[in-house]
């Protein structure tokens, strides 16, 4: 190939950093809530706060997953909304919770604060079949990956 052809980039996407951007986003609004006397961490408190959460998760994280998978393999998937505790994930493609030292499955729900700003992944675990086995299970992110759940039919 000479230097004067041109090669398409490749798109590699990532769920781990999509997560971790949208983590970020969530760690700056601290300050400005800190500015404005706001208390971010019990932001389940604020409807706007969760409504702040909720776009940027869908903004940083689910849409382009969404996009990414329909242009690279032509499938639409659902992604579980962000912060919601479904009664099951069947039918959704819901992103996976990987835990060190565990086989167990568990469903990314959202982000809490126990000793740092968004640091404790939120999540359910669930079967093969995307049915709640237990709630609210939570791990510091450090220690857990993403992936995305393609079958839950």
């Amino acid at each position: 190939m000479n230097e004067n052809e041109k090669t398409e980039p490749q798109v590699k996407l990532s769920i781990k950093k999509l997560i971790g951007i949208f983590q970020d986003a969530l760690i700056g609004m601290v300050e400005p809530l800190e500015k404005a006397s706001i208390t971010w961490e019990s932001y389940e408190d604020f409807e706007e706060i969760e409504t702040i959460s909720e776009s940027l998760f869908n903004l940083l994280v689910k849409y382009q997953l969404e996009e990414y998978i329909q242009s690279k393999y032509s499938l639409e998937i659902k992604i579980p909304q962000y912060g919601f505790y479904h009664k099951n994930y069947e039918g959704y493609h819901p992103i996976q919770v990987n835990v060190e030292g565990t086989e167990d499955r568990y469903v990314f729900v959202l982000f809490e604060s126990k000793n740092g700003p968004f640091d404790t992944v939120m999540c359910d675990k669930v079967d093969e079949k995307g049915n709640i086995i237990s709630r609210e299970n939570e791990f510091l992110v450090e220690n857990v990956d993403f992936v995305l759940i393609a079958n839950t039919k």
